[in-house]
């Protein structure tokens, strides 16, 4: 769905958010997120912000499966924000999403975990 949102629909809702850089250059905008994150924070570790911009597809894993990830929208506003941001292919986006998400599937189908116990049945 991020994908057909119009592009200058895009750059002006970041604008109105304060940022004023356009998405056209794929290589530097996870980059200046990570920037804008560690603006006011002494101890914000530089390899991380080299991980951020050289795997995005583990980032997106990672924000997936990450405990909390309502803040940013859950899956859906995750995947509408990877869409409209037009870094990542669709095609690696939903391979992404399925290596992410299927340990617990793949848990559940070989007996290790009990869909009953967490019905309470």
């Amino acid at each position: 769905f991020g994908r057909l949102i119009p592009q200058p629909w895009v750059d002006a809702w970041l604008a109105r958010l304060g940022d004023s850089r356009s998405c056209s250059d794929q290589s530097d905008g996870i980059e200046q997120m990570a920037e804008c994150i560690s603006a006011g924070r002494k101890h914000f570790p530089s390899w991380l912000k080299y991980i951020l911009a050289k795997y995005r597809y583990l980032t997106v894993a990672v924000l997936v499966n990450l405990p909390g990830n309502y803040l940013l929208g859950g899956g859906g506003g995750i995947s509408i924000a990877c869409g409209a941001s037009r870094r990542i292919s669709w095609k690696g986006f939903l391979v992404t999403i399925v290596l992410a998400v299927s340990p617990v599937p793949i848990l559940v189908y070989l007996g290790i975990i009990q869909l009953e116990a967490f019905l309470g049945k």
